[in-house]
């Protein structure tokens, strides 16, 4: 009878066994699902923690930039206003070579740091980040960037138009009289001493114009920009 219980006794204590291993193995892949949920959360801190000091960093060059570009765009509007004014004469002569001089500067670029945004987009980091929002806010980041681009090239063609259009049909010399330069040479142009039929002249109108609009664009396009890195570093903060 004992010989007759044997089998029975031996499948339970391999049902036993074949139990506990599924038991650890299930501990196993817990333990090892934790770690790996652990791991991944410190991951998104850190990968959020850059992206909150690199937009950070970016906000305070922005704003920078901003201010820089609305002490440029006052004298290109009292220029263009020259133009339809006909009471121009008073713009001309040293007032009106410091009027182009003050516009002459060359529009300043943002300068942004994309490393770890660019980093989550290349390494598809993207999904480790579980705030719905902010990864939609970063989405949409790498569009706005695209754009700012195209813009500030745009802006940088219609600067050179400027520039050039001055180089090419008035005096540089007697701009540049005005100007603290310590190797210039003393005194304006003989061969050209004067600006003033600039103010006359319809396609210096349509280049002012240009550059005036581009930078006004600009100036729109980073404000706009600003708010949405603003949301960006207010998520980031969050987590």
């Amino acid at each position: 009878m004992a010989d007759d219980n044997r089998p029975l006794k031996y499948a339970r204590y391999a049902i036993g066994e074949i139990v506990l291993v599924v038991i650890g193995i299930l501990i196993a892949l817990q333990i090892n699902n934790w770690n790996e949920e652990r791991l991944d959360k410190i991951q998104e801190k850190k990968l959020i923690r850059n992206i909150n000091r690199e937009f950070a960093n970016n906000l305070k060059n922005l704003d920078s930039t901003i201010a820089r570009i609305e002490s440029l765009t006052p004298s290109l509007s009292l220029l263009l206003g020259t133009m339809s004014n006909s009471s121009s004469s008073i713009f001309e002569g040293e007032i009106l070579d410091t009027l182009l001089m003050n516009s002459s500067s060359i529009p300043p670029k943002w300068t942004r740091s994309d490393i770890n945004v660019r980093g989550i987009e290349s390494s598809d980091n993207l999904g480790r980040i579980k705030n719905e929002k902010l990864k939609q806010l970063l989405y949409n980041w790498f569009g706005i960037n695209e754009n700012i681009k195209a813009m500030e090239q745009s802006g940088e063609d219609a600067f050179l138009t400027y520039i050039n259009y001055i180089k090419e049909n008035g005096s540089w010399r007697e701009i540049d009289k005005l100007g603290n330069f310590d190797n210039a040479i003393p005194g304006g142009s003989s061969l050209m001493p004067s600006n003033d039929h600039l103010i006359l002249d319809f396609r210096f109108e349509n280049v002012i114009d240009d550059h005036l609009v581009w930078l006004l664009n600009r100036n729109s396009v980073y404000k706009a920009t600003r708010i949405h890195i603003q949301k960006i570093i207010d998520e980031t903060n969050k987590e």
